[in-house]
């Protein structure tokens, strides 16, 4: 399992990451561990695909693992957090980018 690191301060605006380049159809796990400068109920991750299809996954206890081979399309990919209060609205968010490259080894190879 690769991990990253992704510190969300919403009050200085910034996101700061380890999170940068990516490889395509990586079949690792991959675990995203968040520390936020507020308190929420709720926080999404939602997944922008470079084809514009969206994928939103909840973080729970401050951590997200995404699924084995969801980055499937070579591009820059950009990424939401929103931060909910108890009564479902959105307090703030963020969006960030990333890019994933070409996998290295291509099927039969």
């Amino acid at each position: 399992m690769k991990e990253y690191k992704i510190i969300v301060n919403f009050e200085d605006n910034t996101i700061e990451t380890d999170l940068s380049k990516l490889v395509q159809n990586d079949y690792n796990l991959i675990k995203i561990n968040f520390e936020f400068d507020k308190e929420y109920d709720k926080a999404l991750f939602e997944l922008k695909y470079p084809s514009g299809n969206t994928l939103q996954m909840l973080i729970k206890d401050n951590e997200l693992v995404l699924p084995r081979g969801i980055l499937n399309e070579i591009d820059e990919y950009e990424y939401e957090i929103s931060i909910y209060n108890a009564e479902g609205k959105l307090t703030h968010f963020k969006t960030k980018t990333f890019e994933v490259r070409e996998e290295l080894v291509k099927d039969n190879e």
